[in-house]
């Protein structure tokens, strides 16, 4: 009996922890914008915000990137 409290006790405990865990999951990538090519990356610089790289981008031309922190 007393393994069987403890059990359940433990899988109660597991799931508070995933349901708190639940919000920040869903609020972390609300303002990220993925990026896989440099026509994207450029637009996504100029509308600020989250930017996440898929692959690697090489920007090529006369094109002139500012990335200031």
């Amino acid at each position: 009996m007393k393994q069987v409290k403890r059990r359940v006790w433990s899988i109660l405990l597991v799931c508070f922890i995933l349901l708190t865990m639940l919000p920040a999951g869903a609020f972390a990538a609300d303002d990220v914008t993925e990026v896989a090519d440099s026509g994207v990356l450029i637009k996504a610089l100029e509308a600020d915000g989250e930017i996440r790289l898929k692959n690697d981008i090489t920007v090529t031309g006369n094109t002139t990137l500012q990335i200031l922190e």
